[in-house]
């Protein structure tokens, strides 16, 4: 169902994407389960974990509901956020917002990022995050295309470590992934490639013209070979960021909806005049109250 947003521009906006920090967050414990990430210097809190599948480190921020520690009979969802040196920090104050507000039920946010994000002229096209955010390669971005190799990532190193050291509900059903722009194209990616681990799924202005709109042909390959996409999606952009954004973000809608899978849900919102890089905020807020 899409809706179309009347917003007030910055006014509306409750997040600024700021500095990778983490301060009130909590790190996991050392050697619970392999790899076992190291502290690394950077943002209080952060660590720095090793992947072997995508032969680089990245830096973890974990922030646990406000009852972790003393209802040690809880479980909880997990909310994996990309791009951890933008979002982690605003995201984890509004989770605690909307869970004072009631309007989410308490969750476990793991943000990660590229080590090299902790550097100085780390922006959004910054080799590492091409490199990770992109299923093929794109010359003029070189090291670009290993989308699939961060995917292993998530599957096969952070996900079992997360599950491992906290108490969280190891099912695809209590997984989230969200992602801006690069990471929006990633998360749709993943839609497709990790829908036997991740069920819920938020990408904000998904960057889908990436490589002349390669995710199409992803879609359709997907479609070939399963019957079914268990996914519960929400999927926003805005006319701030120009008509090829909205129209990419509704031929991918109108095409998975035209296959009929049964346990496909997604609601879609289009914001009015809000520009790319601020368009993080709401859908981030709306999403998290929508999914949990």
């Amino acid at each position: 169902m899409r809706r179309l947003l009347q917003l007030a521009g910055a006014l509306f906006l409750t997040l600024v994407l700021i500095g990778c920090g983490a301060s009130g967050s909590q790190s996991p414990s050392a050697g619970t389960a392999s790899p076992s990430p190291t502290p690394a210097p950077g943002p209080a809190g952060g660590i720095a974990f090793l992947s072997r599948v995508v032969g680089d480190s990245f830096q973890l921020y974990v922030a646990l509901p406000e009852r972790y520690q003393t209802d040690s009979g809880s479980r909880y969802p997990v909310v994996y956020l990309l791009d951890a040196n933008w979002n982690f920090e605003p995201v984890r104050d509004l989770v605690r917002s909307l869970v004072s507000e009631g309007q989410m039920e308490p969750v476990i946010l793991v943000s990660v990022c590229p080590v090299q994000a902790l550097q100085g002229g780390y922006g959004g096209t910054a080799p590492a995050r091409c490199r990770d955010l992109t299923p093929t390669a794109v010359a003029t971005y070189p090291g670009s295309g290993r989308a699939e190799e961060f995917a292993g990532f998530l599957r096969s190193e952070l996900i079992p470590y997360v599950d491992a050291t906290y108490r969280t509900r190891p099912t695809a059903d209590g997984r989230c992934l969200m992602g801006h722009s690069l990471a929006g194209l990633f998360t749709w990616y993943a839609a497709l490639r990790l829908d036997d681990v991740i069920h819920n799924f938020v990408p904000a202005s998904a960057s889908l013209l990436w490589d002349d709109h390669v995710m199409l042909e992803y879609e359709v390959a997907y479609a070939r070979e399963h019957t079914d996409l268990p996914a519960r999606v929400y999927s926003t952009v805005s006319t701030g960021e120009g008509p090829d954004m909205v129209n990419d973000r509704d031929e991918g809608v109108d095409r998975l909806m035209s296959r009929g899978y049964a346990g496909l849900r997604i609601q879609t919102a289009t914001y009015v005049g809000i520009e790319h890089d601020q368009s993080s905020g709401p859908v981030f807020r709306e999403g998290l109250a929508e999914l949990f």
